[in-house]
């Protein structure tokens, strides 16, 4: 029979020496571990009034919420129903009207060397469309047109009707804001026309016109 070789044998186990136990011996304390907080954010909080307060106050902070949504709600409605329409005042309308005088209308005739009356009288025309068009539907030509082109192409008479026409307007105008008639076609052929005869009669005419364009442009309550 072969022998077990040295190399591949059981060696012999060697025996460990544990050192001696002692009786006395403090057994060792394994760290607590912390217990864990209940850490909330603010997000995860509970947002129920009833958990913050006693049941009434919780009562009480809800109704006074509901109270403030409610008058809050009533004052957007109010705000978008009340519509405040304030009337567009234009730069025109606020600065006082312009008051026309014979005295000035002579002076400026003067300087200017007669060309004061076409502007004069073109003003008057430009004011009858603006301010009386909306009622009478009615149109008064401009007075350069008439004064350069038909005046010298009818002899004169197309200014006769010009000033007939121009003075029955303010006369109706100054008639229906209940004003007695004291303005016509009828003051521009008596003073304007035949008064020339006594040479200031155009002047008289031109006196009366200038208060009859003061009294409408004065009178805007019934403007």
């Amino acid at each position: 029979m072969m022998k077990p070789s040295k190399r591949y044998g059981n060696p012999k186990r060697k025996e460990v020496s544990h050192p001696p136990r002692r009786e006395n011996a403090i057994p060792r304390k394994t760290p607590d571990r912390p217990a864990e907080e209940n850490t909330t954010f603010p997000s995860e909080q509970p947002t129920d009034s009833s958990l913050c307060f006693p049941p009434a106050e919780a009562n009480n902070q809800n109704t006074k919420m509901n109270g403030k949504m409610e008058d809050k709600k009533m004052e957007s409605t109010i705000m978008n129903e009340t519509v405040i329409e304030t009337p567009a005042i234009t730069k025109k309308e606020e600065s006082a009207p312009a008051q026309r005088s014979l005295l000035k209308f002579i002076i400026l005739s003067i300087l200017t060397l007669g060309i004061y009356p076409i502007v004069f009288y073109t003003g008057i025309g430009k004011e009858l469309n603006r301010k009386l068009t909306p009622f009478d539907n009615r149109n008064t030509l401009n007075y350069c047109l008439i004064f350069f082109l038909l005046t010298p192409l009818t002899a004169g008479i197309a200014s006769l009707v010009w000033f007939h026409h121009m003075s029955e307007r303010i006369g109706a105008e100054l008639l229906r804001r209940g004003y007695e008639k004291g303005f016509g076609s009828k003051t521009f052929w008596v003073w304007g026309v035949l008064g020339a005869l006594i040479l200031v009669g155009p002047l008289v005419y031109v006196s009366k016109l200038c208060k009859a364009m003061n009294t409408l442009a004065g009178d805007r309550a019934n403007a």
